[in-house]
């Protein structure tokens, strides 16, 4: 009776306070440090966890317009090649690892580290400052240069650069009290990111910050996969709309493709059902071109098809760049356009980052259709449309030598392309490189974009959490989220001094794919095993005009670009079509490949 009497009079608990947008550990800007497992949450996903961003979590515009972290909050953590973000202002980058030092990640007095706790190895990184972005805006980012494995727990320390630690870490690292978001993260520090770094030798009274956040899974490819699987299952017919007179032979036509957007029309998003998974919603006309040599048509032979993935925001036209290649070396071309990022889709990702940058997904969304049209292609080619290539009875495709070819954009979104395909064998990547929050602020050609962030966020530090955010939506469709899954012979031909795509992100690509740095070349590259051509199964090779690249994060001398030197000179196409139809890589230079 007494205890019925003493439960009856208990005072229930106060539910905890709902947890607040901002993380409080580095309070320099809201979503900091990024990424953070403060914004995870437990789910039944393939990592064990789901991104938690708050309604404000992200940057907001100067209109008031905030990111919404819903399509964020469908992933089960982030990116595998992410950037880690701090704001530290008084930091020392030069005593920080360079992208000139890689090796130094491992020794025991390296100011920073990346753990991977269920390995126990250290990820190689290096750490830098948006050099762009005005003086107390430049967040300290540490950038992976090979791919963390999917759905493990990342701990980030820093410690030795000078300055003081953000207020929040300083008193989770001081035993002082905090706020009640700040206290809810103490238990998570003392039991395991405070040990974990002790373990490395960094010492909790020295740390300047520290931090953890879980990779996304493999899960993450499962949209793409699936467009990919239901897609190729249902194919696609084609409409031949011309064909020119003479040779080139130039057939233009459209595919009748399964639709997985709400609209064909630039802007759309992917199409979903009651559980929000993609769905067919139709089918669109795809236009697509086809290109039969001279060579081929004048002696009549099967010759390799080969598969063109245009530029940055072109169009499916520039195959035609290739006419040479194919005339010299027997190639049926042929190509379609990266819906998603093609020309069609350049006002209305301009829209996006003037308006309201939630609209970003647009651009991931509409690649998975863009990803499927070039699927559909390359079955087209190895099926029915071998029917239309016969001269004098002979057909002048063969199936059984499929390959592909990317530039530019082509390579950086080929990658993915060549991993997720059942149908290429072999692939040449031109200036490619991984991932896009690497490249953007060292590219020319993001320059004009980079304008308009800086009219719409008046604090540059807003604009490297929405950078190293959208990372998160890009990769189930490009080559960095696929770097795991590419198994296929890839030649990687970079130019040093490239102002478009930095060699780093081409040498971050290389890594990820375990190719050797093909020898005699003009540098060496950190991680890649050296070895004399020829070499089977694809390598970098770096071509040298002697462009010096700038140490920091902006774009090479675009009076001396030299992102068009690979494609065009007389030693890149030959090592190219060398390696398409025998998988070797040749070194054609005379020593390092310097084209002067």
């Amino acid at each position: 009776m007494l205890l019925t009497l003493l439960l009856s009079c208990a005072v229930e608990p106060e539910p905890a306070a709902p947890r607040g947008d901002c993380n409080p550990v580095d309070p320099g800007q809201c979503a900091l440090p990024f990424p953070s497992s403060f914004y995870l949450a437990e789910a039944d996903t393939g990592s064990g966890y789901r991104v938690d961003f708050g309604p404000t979590s992200l940057p907001v515009n100067i209109d008031d317009v905030p990111i919404q972290p819903d399509r964020f909050n469908e992933l089960d953590g982030f990116p595998i090649l992410g950037a880690m973000l701090a704001h530290l202002p008084d930091a020392d980058v030069s005593l920080a690892l360079s992208h000139a030092d890689l090796g130094a990640y491992l020794d025991e007095d390296v100011t920073t580290v990346v753990l991977d706790l269920e390995t126990g190895q250290r990820v190689p990184h290096f750490v830098e400052r948006e050099v762009q972005a005005p003086e107390g805006e430049r967040l300290l980012t540490l950038r992976p240069v090979a791919p963390m494995e999917h759905g493990h727990r990342h701990v980030v320390g820093i410690r030795g650069l000078g300055g003081d630690a953000p207020e929040g870490f300083a008193a989770l690292r001081d035993g002082l009290e905090g706020e009640a978001d700040l206290e809810r993260q103490r238990a998570h520090y003392e039991d395991l990111i405070f040990p974990a770094l002790q373990g490395e030798g960094f010492q909790r009274e020295e740390l300047l910050l520290a931090w953890d956040f879980v990779t996304v899974s493999e899960d993450s490819l499962d949209s793409m996969k699936q467009v990919r699987d239901e897609g190729l299952a249902t194919g696609a017919t084609y409409t031949i709309e011309g064909v020119s007179e003479g040779c080139p032979r130039v057939f233009d036509g459209h595919m009748q493709a399964p639709l997985y957007l709400d609209s064909w029309e630039p802007g759309s998003l992917l199409s979903r059902d009651a559980d929000g998974l993609p769905a067919q919603n139709g089918a669109a006309a795809v236009p697509f071109v086809v290109r039969v040599p001279c060579s081929l048509i004048e002696d009549p032979r099967p010759g390799p098809m080969v598969q063109f993935g245009h530029g940055v925001l072109g169009d499916y036209t520039e195959v035609s760049a290739i006419d040479s290649l194919a005339e010299a070396n027997g190639w049926v071309t042929y190509a379609v356009g990266w819906t998603g990022m093609k020309s069609d889709d350049i006002s209305q990702i301009t829209l996006a980052v003037a308006q309201d940058m939630t609209r970003f997904s647009i651009v991931p969304d509409r690649l998975h259709q863009g990803h499927l049209e070039f699927l559909l292609a390359q079955q087209m080619m190895a099926g029915d449309f071998l029917d239309e290539l016969v001269e004098d009875g002979v057909t002048l495709g063969d199936p059984d030598q499929m390959y592909f070819y990317g530039v530019s954009q082509g390579g950086i979104l080929g990658g993915a392309q060549v991993a997720m395909s059942p149908t290429l064998q072999r692939a040449g990547l031109s200036v490619p490189g991984m991932p896009f929050t690497l490249i953007l602020t060292r590219s020319d050609n993001f320059q004009p974009f980079l304008a308009l962030f800086q009219i719409k966020y008046d604090d540059w530090r807003d604009i490297s959490v929405l950078i190293a955010s959208m990372q998160m939506l890009w990769d189930p469709v490009e080559s960095a989220g696929w770097a795991h899954q590419q198994d296929k012979p890839v030649l990687v031909q970079a130019a040093i001094g490239d102002a478009a795509v930095t060699t780093l992100s081409a040498h971050v690509m290389s890594r990820a794919y375990g190719l050797p740095l093909v020898q005699p070349s003009a540098r060496q590259v950190w991680g890649l095993e050296p070895l004399e051509a020829p070499v089977e199964g694809g390598g970098l090779v770096e071509f040298d005009w002697g462009v010096e690249e700038p140490v920091e994060a902006v774009p090479c001398d675009v009076d001396t670009n030299t992102h068009g030197g690979p494609f065009s000179s007389a030693a890149g196409r030959l090592q190219l079509a060398t390696f398409l139809e025998t998988g070797v890589v040749e070194q054609v230079c005379d020593g390092a490949c310097d084209p002067y």
